[in-house]
């Protein structure tokens, strides 16, 4: 950059003082000016160039013409051909010399005087081979020419060349053209090749100039809506696409002349090797074709704040000529003129390759001076809020900004709840948190919320199989969640977060709602004792309204009636529900005690706990049902009794059982100390040692057990007990009868047909509201952005449990099979404490949660710079669609102020209109 500036100062004298745009003062529409400043420069250097390829004024002229009067395309094109021709075969001598070999010999005399002598013999061997040399004359011709629409026949040449040349190679196999035909030598290159045509339209550069005044005319339209900033508009973009192919043109005939040359060259060798002077020789086009020292004008300068007047530019491109010039002159003194036929590499080719190799130095440098000016806008952004934003520096600035936007009642608030009755300690919390989030992040979304209560309500009913569903009459809440997702941020990971605390317990079930008063089950657990489960949330984005119909609209009736169909159940479906059942003030009204009176019963609510989990015990032998004025006291006593009774009887068949068990151990044992009979009585009557031995010991074994049921006593229901009560888990029929049971409600939902686009028939049925939504984004989402999106459980459960206060808690994955067993044990409690749908649960909540995702293209810095798009505005509409529709209230009601209903009617009127 400082070589660049030192040029321009040369050139236009130091009474002038441009600068980079950076270092000067100016305003926004100044940066579009720069940008048509740097395109028009592009354009007069690239026009240059192809003069100096005789794309001179008067073939100039014609294009225009084609362009502005015939209304064609213009194509740039290079084409070339070669062949290959045997001349002659000839063998010559090859020497091949080998190391100088000396030997020396000692002779010795009687001389007293000279007694030795030695003699030095020096002595070089050569090998002469016979080798076979072919002789190949290659014929090349290419071509640079113009043409207009697909009429290859009305192109105007530019420019083009034949040349001969004779290589030699040696050595080498033959081969047979045909069978009995004469034997060939492999031709160094193919008989014949006609390259692919290299050609680049050039229809936009001709229609950016004025053809009467001969100046270049590009400009910026900012009144299309397409227009977003200096650098992301529709004629840069065009300038840039052309620009790139230009530059691609270029770098292909560079690559093919300094390639195939090579090629070729590198198959010449002929022996003896020429003398360095030679006319044989050629010079390779790679040296002296060097573009760097041309003077390239395309850069972003301002002075005084302004881009440079049209003298000054003139000035500039008049230096790039002259450059140019005189770079071309030195490239044809070092090649050989075109008029030796015999050479491939002329002044011709080089020159070619010089202007190959400087419209591509000219591309990169508008490439990099239009992309300068965004970056410009990158560096002001960030210098002035300090630091590059991302999308969770967005999200937490949403965060506070919603807690300023919307009256207290209707903010966003946090999804974090905790599970308690009124005046107690909580049992629990409930969260759905971010997992992609730093650890000092806030991990749990926000959400649109309205809460419900319980008395305003009708009932929910959750079915558990086909003959029972549990009926739920507690506090309700409405979620509405938008998340916010850009570009390269990828998609974010949620987790449904449940927390139980010490000697506390709770029910969560998990589905989707199947209709005004039905939750459809899909998992449910039980949590207690310090539990936490962590279960991954799915999230599907569907496509915005505008884009289904877009997508149907050519399709038959009977296909749109089923896209139709299925996107309504798409939509209800995506209404995500989660109900947290309270097993303490659940248990109270089922055993008929008094409101908190297990508060501080823990080992009663751990055996009632275990009693109707692990062994459906019926309710009806533990509850009280002696006289409803006694104290809280007599009747936790008499509960207590009823549990120790029954759980006297467990204890004492479990040890009926390992007594019945120790007794089978030791007929076991008993039988293999037994001897075995002897060889030939297994046919025959057993020896009598052998039948006295067995009958010895079953009278023992006989003698020493008990008798069965302790002397005519009766077991747990009557007889003997010969076995304990296993835990017992949910019968296979209880879970095909569930799931038969909510394909049953889900195929019962409201079509999509009997409610008008955007009007809500019942606020209270939650599966309506995404419809709603969709109606509402469709009319008022102008940007396409906010989609619905469907929220589920998905796999990979994973439990924290502490097994006793002695031990740490330990993470553990739950699989597939756990889950559902976990299922099972929840739906068995549930009908133990409903009475199999007879008692209603009171102390409950429902969370019921429909979820959105505004998508941006970008990420939040190319969001703001390259798209122009605030994306605080384009979520503060969002946020009022949702607000308004969980709210159930007019837009301008939820908002904290009258400013912030000027400032975004102004912005977004729609959003304000027939809301009376």
């Amino acid at each position: 950059v400082g070589k660049a500036l030192q040029q321009v100062r040369a050139i236009l004298g130091t009474a002038k003082n441009p600068r980079l745009a950076e270092d000067e003062d100016h305003t926004y529409e100044d940066k579009f000016a720069l940008a048509e400043f740097v395109t028009n420069s592009s354009i007069a250097a690239v026009l240059h160039v192809l003069d100096r390829m005789s794309l001179d004024g008067p073939k100039l002229q014609m294009l225009l013409k084609w362009v502005d009067e015939d209304k064609q395309t213009v194509t740039l094109s290079f084409r070339a051909e070669d062949q290959c021709a045997f001349l002659k075969e000839t063998e010559v001598d090859h020497v091949i010399p080998s190391p100088t070999t000396k030997i020396e010999t000692t002779k010795t005399t009687t001389n007293a005087d000279n007694p030795t002598a030695t003699t030095e013999t020096t002595f070089q061997a050569q090998v002469v081979h016979k080798v076979k040399q072919f002789h190949w004359n290659i014929h090349m011709n290419y071509a640079l020419a113009v043409f207009p629409g697909t009429d290859a026949t009305s192109a105007i040449q530019l420019q083009s060349r034949t040349m001969t040349r004779v290589i030699v190679t040696s050595g080498g196999m033959s081969t047979y053209y045909e069978s009995g035909g004469p034997q060939l030598p492999v031709p160094p290159i193919p008989e014949r090749t006609i390259h692919e045509p290299k050609e680049v339209e050039i229809t936009w550069l001709l229609s950016a100039l004025n053809r009467q005044a001969g100046l270049c005319q590009f400009s910026i339209d900012r009144t299309l809506q397409s227009c977003k900033t200096p650098r992301r508009n529709e004629q840069v973009d065009k300038a840039l696409e052309f620009q790139m192919a230009y530059g691609a043109w270029s770098s292909a005939i560079q690559q093919f002349f300094n390639s195939h040359h090579s090629e070729i060259m590198g198959k010449h060798n002929p022996l003896p090797a020429p003398p360095a002077d030679a006319d044989d020789g050629e010079a390779l086009l790679s040296n002296g074709t060097n573009a760097s020292g041309i003077y390239k004008p395309i850069i972003p300068l301002m002075e005084d704040g302004t881009v440079l007047p049209p003298a000054d530019t003139g000035a500039l491109l008049d230096a790039h000529s002259q450059s140019l010039d005189q770079t071309c002159l030195s490239v044809a003194q070092i090649f050989p003129p075109p008029s030796k036929k015999q050479k491939m590499a002329t002044s011709a080719e080089a020159l070619i390759v010089l202007l190959c190799n400087h419209s591509i130095a000219l591309v990169r440098q508008y490439e990099s001076s239009i992309n300068y000016i965004e970056g410009m806008l990158t560096k002001q952004l960030v210098a002035a809020i300090g630091k590059q934003v991302q999308a969770k520096d967005f999200d937490k600035f949403m965060r506070f900004h919603n807690q300023k936007l919307f009256g207290e009642p209707f903010a966003p608030k946090p999804f974090t709840y905790a599970i308690r009755r009124p005046n107690h300690y909580p049992d629990g919390m409930l969260s759905i948190e971010e997992t992609t989030l730093g650890a000092n992040a806030d991990a749990s979304i926000e959400t649109m919320v309205r809460h419900i209560p319980g008395n305003q309500n009708t009932s929910m009913y959750i079915p558990l199989n086909a003959a029972t569903s549990v009926e739920i009459t507690g506090d309700r809440y409405l979620h509405g969640w938008i998340q916010h997702r850009f570009e390269s941020m990828g998609n974010p990971s949620y987790n449904l977060v449940a927390r139980a605390r010490q000697f506390s317990n709770f029910l969560m079930v998990i589905g989707n709602m199947a209709g005004k008063d039905k939750l459809s089950p899909k998992h449910a657990i039980i949590l207690q004792n310090k539990d936490e489960v962590l279960i991954p949330l799915l999230n599907e984005v569907l496509p915005t309204a505008k884009e289904f119909k877009d997508a149907i609209s050519s399709l038959s009736p009977e296909q749109q009636a089923f896209a139709k169909a299925y996107r309504g159940m798409q939509l209800e479906s995506s209404v995500f529900g989660v109900c947290i059942i309270q097993l303490k003030p659940q248990l109270e009204k089922l055993l008929g005690l008094p409101s908190g009176a297990l508060t501080k019963e823990i080992q009663l609510t751990q055996d009632l706990m275990s009693l109707f989990v692990d062994y459906q015990i019926p309710s009806d032998l533990l509850s009280y049902d002696g006289d409803a004025a006694s104290n809280m006291a007599a009747k936790l006593e008499t509960v207590k009794a009823h549990v120790k009774a029954v759980v006297d009887v467990v204890d004492a068949a479990k040890e009926k059982q390992l007594l019945e068990e120790e007794r089978k151990k030791e007929m076991r044992q008993a039988q293999s100390a037994i001897p075995s009979p002897p060889a030939g009585s297994m046919f025959g009557a057993p020896s009598p040692q052998y039948a006295a031995a067995a009958f010895k010991t079953r009278r023992d074994l006989s003698s020493a057990a008990p008798r069965a049921g302790g002397g005519g006593g009766s077991g747990l229901f009557g007889g003997q007990i010969n076995t304990v009560l296993p835990p017992l888990t949910n019968p296979p029929s209880l879970v095909a009868l569930s799931d038969q049971t909510n394909e049953q409600e889900e195929s019962q939902q409201t079509s999509p047909e009997e409610m008008e686009d955007g009007e809500l028939v019942d606020t209270d049925d939650f599966t309506l509201i995404p419809k709603v939504l969709d109606g509402k984004i469709e009319k008022l989402d102008q940007d396409n952005s906010l989609r619905s999106t469907i929220l589920k459980a998905g796999t990979g459960w994973s439990r924290r449990r502490q097994e006793n206060l002695l031990t740490k808690a330990q993470s553990k994955p739950l699989a597939s099979s756990a889950v559902e067993e976990e299922k099972n044990k929840a739906f068995d409690l549930l009908d133990a404490l409903s009475r199999s749908g007879t008692l209603s649960i009171d102390c409950s909540e429902l969370h019921v949660v429909v979820a959105l995702s505004h998508c941006f293209e970008n990420d939040v810095m190319g969001t703001v710079i390259q798209d122009n798009i605030n994306p605080i505005e384009k979520v503060e509409r969002s946020s009022i669609i949702v607000a308004s529709t969980i709210h159930d209230e007019p837009s301008q009601i939820i908002l904290s102020g009258n400013s912030h209903v000027k400032r975004l009617g102004a912005a977004f009127p729609a959003l304000f209109v027939d809301e009376d």
